[in-house]
Formats: structure tokens, sequence, C-alpha cells
């Protein structure tokens, strides 16, 4: 499995010191879960674990990736050095989230194999021949959260908030790199005729973060 070691002092590298920070984040969080004795006070420390995430890649993660370059075999972990396929993105930054994912193993599976990893059943929909403004409707009113959109050949990130929705990915279309779009005006989702979608932090999938337990990669 791939992993940024964490340091026991803050590294020089901006990036790796954030994650080192999100890492401590990550402790308290794992700590206050083992503390709740009530299954009220339970549920209440995975609701606020997944608003934190759901922060993190927002407001932390993604503004050090924005404007990193997509290639084919792109497999950097580090933002805007080297290039970056769509599929190693979305293994990388849920990994940087905190999660223990096989970084490279579910970066080389097909879309929807990243979707089933990460999202219940009963939370994934799947389009096929929609209009794209129905399709972004239809996502949205799936409720807010994150999102991994699996497309023909593409896969990629959906933030959805507030009911306004972000198309996190990286792609050769985005000529200036990896950017958070408008999704009905982004080229690769138009142009997919499939698309399948899955809401991507169910409750025993934040378990797995707090208990720091393995992702494994749905086969």
């Amino acid at each position: 499995m791939d992993s940024i070691a964490v340091a026991i002092a803050p590294p020089s590298n901006q990036y790796q010191k954030t994650l080192w920070e999100l890492k401590l984040q990550q402790e308290d969080f794992q700590l206050a879960y083992s503390k709740a004795y009530s299954q009220t006070a339970k549920n209440e420390v995975l609701e606020a674990t997944r608003q934190h995430i759901l922060e993190n890649i927002e407001n932390q993660l993604y503004p050090y990736w924005k404007g990193t370059r997509w290639a084919y075999s792109g497999t950097t972990e580090m933002p805007r050095q080297g290039k970056i396929a769509c599929g190693y993105f979305v293994s990388t930054i849920l990994r940087d989230a905190g999660f223990e994912v096989e970084r490279v193993k579910l970066a080389q599976q097909a879309s929807e194999k990243i979707v089933k990893t990460f999202a219940d059943e009963k939370d994934i929909q799947r389009f096929r021949h929609k209009p794209i403004k129905s399709f972004v409707k239809s996502v949205i009113g799936m409720g807010d959260g994150l999102y991994i959109v699996g497309l023909d050949t593409h896969v990629g990130l959906m933030l959805v908030k507030n009911g306004k929705a972000q198309f996190i990915h990286s792609a050769k279309s985005l000529r200036s790199g990896i950017q958070a779009e408008n999704p009905l005006k982004s080229k690769v989702l138009k142009k997919s005729k499939y698309r399948i979608v899955g809401k991507a932090l169910p409750d025993k999938m934040l378990l797995k973060w707090l208990q720091g337990k393995v992702v494994e990669t749905y086969l």
C-alpha cells in the first residue's frame, strides 16, 4: 500500500505539512469516537467526521491540487509536481484525506469499481444517455455530500453543497490542469454516454477512517 509517511515534527514541504496537520486532527476525531459511549454520541462524532472530511477535501486538499496537469500515465503524489491521471487523482486525494486506501490498486480499476469501493449500492445511481441538465439535477437531488462520478473512460469527484455542485477531476480537456468545474459545462461529463454516481461517505466508510482500517478495493 502506498502512503505518505507522517513525520514526528512538521516537514518542511507545505503540502506534507498540511497532511501532517490533518493527521493530527484525524487522531483527535479517533479519540473522540473511542470515548463516545452512547450511540447518540457516536452518531454525533460520525456526522462531525463527515463534515470534516468534506471541508478538508474542498478547502485544504483541492486548492493544492488545482492546476496539476493530467497525463494518461501520471502518478504523481505531490501537487503541481509531475502529472496525474484521473484515477490516481481520486485515489490520492482520498488517501490524503485520511483513508487507508490501496492507492495504486484503486486508481487502476474501472470507474464503476472505484465508485463501489466507497459507496453503498443503495447510494449509487446509474444514468444512460441522460441530458446533462437532468443528470446534474438528479445528483444534486441526492443531497449534499461527496460523490465519486464514473464515466465511460473517466472518474472524478463531485461536491454538492447547498444545492450547488462542483466536478473536481484531472482530464486532458482541462488545459489549465485540475479544476473544480461547473458540471453543466464539463466536456467529459457531457460527452459520456454512461454515468455512475455514488455518495462516498457512508457510516461504514467513516468508521474505517476513525478506526484506521484499510479500505479494500472493490474487485
